[in-house]
């Protein structure tokens, strides 16, 4: 089934926390043996949960409260895995029925603003196997 695509922004700081139940994701577990892309690290002191509304995310080393919509908590958790950004493009393009080029641009937007609040850092060209 497709989903819709939301457009709108993927985050936004919110203090308000869900109490609903962790809901749990269709991302696949492995990705081509090799390759050489941008690649994303959440950082140290993020912990973070989901659930049906999207995904909350906590800076330990900031103390800022983040709340994520499902295709943020989707892009969060796909980069714990370290999963390329293209990889993840082509994902949510996949679920959502557009371009990859628009899933890129959005998300490319989206890690920006992770990496201004300090949630990830960029690992550029790093081969992983």
């Amino acid at each position: 089934m497709k989903r819709r695509w939301d457009p709108g922004r993927l985050a936004n700081i919110s203090h308000k926390v869900s109490h609903h139940a962790c809901a749990s994701w269709d991302i696949p577990d492995t990705f081509p043996s090799e390759r050489t892309h941008t690649l994303y690290e959440v950082s140290a002191g993020v912990r973070s949960t989901r659930n049906e509304d999207g995904g909350i995310v906590l800076d330990m080393d900031h103390g800022q409260i983040f709340r994520l919509n499902p295709v943020g908590a989707l892009i969060l958790e796909s980069l714990g895995k370290g999963c390329a950004e293209t990889e993840i493009a082509q994902e949510i393009a996949r679920q959502y029925n557009i371009s990859q080029e628009t899933a890129s641009a959005d998300i490319g937007e989206f890690l920006q603003s992770l990496e201004e609040h300090k949630l990830v850092r960029m690992r550029r060209g790093e081969k992983v196997s």
